[in-house]
């Protein structure tokens, strides 16, 4: 059966893997797409969808300059409240471990960039990011000149 009006089947959930431990530490561009709620194995959880960009790496984690995540799910309690009424907007920051509770693990949180960082990671995206400059219009080939229509009477041109 043909698709005339090109539906496609509902993408896998979640987007792009990113998993906070193995980026600790590094600077990242975060652009926040949406938020979500889903049940799991461990209970209901709250993230936040978003597309992320790896500036630089650091010694603690696994990314490397120039990995990009699309629509992925980004968890930790702190950081959903960091970022749950951003939607639309894109920061930079490093993501670590901010301080536990008391009998509780430490939560994740995007830490904010120093402005020399930031100036860095500006300068990343706007290069990786901004199309190549449109060369200027060509100068049209050299050729004869066009054939003038209606200038002997009513001689066609491939008769004159």
């Amino acid at each position: 059966m043909s698709n005339p009006l090109n539906i496609e089947t509902a993408p896998a959930t979640g987007g792009d893997q990113f998993r906070n431990a193995e980026h600790e530490g590094e600077l990242i561009v975060l652009t926040v797409k949406d938020t979500g709620k889903d049940t799991f194995d461990s209970g209901e959880s709250e993230f936040i969808v978003a597309d992320i960009t790896v500036v630089e790496g650091s010694s603690k984690g696994e990314g490397e300059p120039g990995d990009s995540f699309e629509d992925a799910w980004v968890f930790g309690k702190v950081i959903f409240g960091q970022l749950k009424r951003k939607v639309g907007r894109t920061f930079v920051g490093r993501t670590n471990k901010g301080t536990a509770a008391k009998g509780k693990s430490a939560p994740w949180q995007l830490d904010p960039a120093t402005p020399e960082e930031t100036q860095r990671a500006v300068a990343y995206m706007t290069e990786r990011y901004t199309p190549p400059a449109t060369p200027a219009a060509s100068a049209p080939a050299e050729g004869p000149p066009p054939t003038e229509v209606g200038g002997d009477g009513d001689v066609p041109p491939w008769a004159r």
